[in-house]
């Protein structure tokens, strides 16, 4: 435990000299500073993990979207509150349909041959058994899946990307593959790991959301 650790040998060499109560005040205002308290640590056991706090995750809202949130948020966990699930045409990065799956180096959408009715059973990625290349018999695939969330600007030009505009790409294998995606224009807030992609020469940046769970999104 903390008062443990504050008793140890090490840590008195290290305060010796030390106002032991400016430093436990220190300590309180660090704990603080990350949305706990002391009480949040003090009772953990050798080993043992400690929960989330509030400030482990950074919040974002329609109110803040454009400021809040940086490059520097990469890996990071971010809850997005208030975001719109979007079926169709964006007109921002490659301009690509939503949602979308991708096996074999080949995109699907709603225009490919098979995947017309997309928009009546979309789930967060696919699983199909897909005709073997040159030959016979047939293949188990796995596409990833791509859909499209979004703070309402569905503004923009091919290769640039609007703020407020993400998506969430899952893959094929995931546990949760099989869950539908939130209907077109479904308000949820939506918890994920925020990360980037752009082509090897940097153009066409998309902000992607890995989700843990598809319990990390709630329905509004």
């Amino acid at each position: 435990t903390l008062p443990q650790l504050m008793d140890s040998p090490g840590a008195k060499r290290a305060m010796r000299g030390l106002d032991r109560r400016a430093v436990t005040a220190a300590v309180g205002d660090e704990m603080r500073k990350r949305g706990g308290t002391v009480a949040d640590f003090a009772s953990l056991t050798p080993g043992e993990q400690q929960a989330m706090l509030p400030s482990d995750t950074l919040v974002v809202t329609p109110q803040n979207y454009r400021t809040v949130l940086s490059d520097d948020d990469l890996g990071r966990l971010v809850r997005f509150e208030g975001l719109y699930s979007r079926f169709g045409k964006a007109q921002w990065g490659y301009q690509n349909l939503f949602p979308n799956y991708f096996a074999n180096s080949t995109s699907y959408d709603a225009t490919s041959p098979g995947w017309e009715d997309i928009d009546e059973w979309a789930t967060w990625a696919a699983f199909r058994r897909e005709p073997f290349p040159g030959g016979e018999g047939f293949v188990d695939t796995y596409f990833y899946g791509s859909a499209w969330f979004t703070y309402g600007d569905l503004s923009g030009s091919y290769g640039r990307y609007t703020p407020g505009n993400y998506v969430v790409r899952t893959s094929g294998y995931s546990s949760f593959r099989d869950e539908r995606i939130p209907t077109d224009g479904t308000q949820v807030d939506l918890t994920a790991i925020y990360t980037k992609f752009t082509n090897g020469s940097g153009g066409n940046v998309s902000y992607q959301l890995t989700l843990c769970s598809a319990r990390d999104v709630e329905v509004k």
